[in-house]
């Protein structure tokens, strides 16, 4: 939750700190010896994406709080209306296969569901974030303080240097809307959309949370300064 709003701050967006320190997706972030291997176990750990996602929904809906965001205005029935939620998404994913092919197969389904979808939506979101035009200027900056190379870095794009600005400014006076879309990457168009479900288009689902995905397409990239030309390319 706290990712759309703080999108990309290394200490409130929790997407970017939660698999700290056993994943280091962050330049911001310290470096351990172990963190040279994570593209090969990385892979082990992805599968229980979807596991950290429940329980961070469960500790939203009971105590209003998740990691770097407070769920104000959110009523008590709102929030029971979540739980219900997820029980209806348990009741379908084990409960009904469970009553009608036996423990086994729903207990060996539900895992194999959760486990591909932990490393389709882990995939998926590291090329729409932890990118070098969602962030390549900090990475500079960290290469000029430490004097270490980076194998994420490159020219700033404009882009990147809205980032930059963005995230340094204080967190009380910046733009929403304008932190959303310049720490984000959309790639792709009509196929890679409809194949995930609106994630490819990351700037354009996170600024219109509402809006369904096979819509994103469609979305005014009018509205992301300096943008325009470059995500409109992504839809030919």
């Amino acid at each position: 939750m706290s990712h759309h709003v703080h999108c990309n701050d290394d200490a409130f967006d929790e997407d970017v700190f939660s698999s700290f320190p056993l994943l280091r997706f962050d330049v911001r972030q310290p470096r351990a010896w172990y963190h040279a291997h994570q593209h090969v176990y990385m892979w082990l750990l992805f599968p229980l994406m979807q596991l950290a996602f429940q329980a961070g929904d469960w500790q939203a809906i009971v105590n209003g709080r998740t990691a770097g965001a407070t769920l104000h205005g959110a009523t008590a029935g709102q929030r029971a209306l979540a739980a219900l939620g997820k029980v209806a998404h348990y009741s379908l994913l084990i409960a009904s296969p469970w009553l009608t092919h036996g423990v086994s197969a729903a207990l060996w389904g539900a895992a194999g569901f959760t486990f591909v979808q932990g490393i389709v939506l882990a995939a998926t979101f590291a090329v729409s974030h932890n990118v070098p035009e969602a962030k390549p200027a900090l990475v500079a900056a960290a290469e000029a303080r430490t004097g270490k190379a980076s194998s994420s870095s490159g020219a700033p794009s404009h882009n990147s240097q809205s980032a930059h600005a963005t995230l340094t400014t204080p967190i009380g006076e910046r733009d929403w809307a304008v932190q959303q879309v310049t720490t984000s990457a959309d790639y792709g168009g009509a196929i890679s959309n409809f194949m995930t479900g609106g994630l490819s288009l990351q700037a354009v689902r996170n600024v219109f949370l509402n809006l369904f995905f096979s819509l994103h397409l469609f979305a005014p990239y009018s509205f992301f300064p300096g943008r325009g030309r470059e995500k409109s390319d992504c839809n030919s």
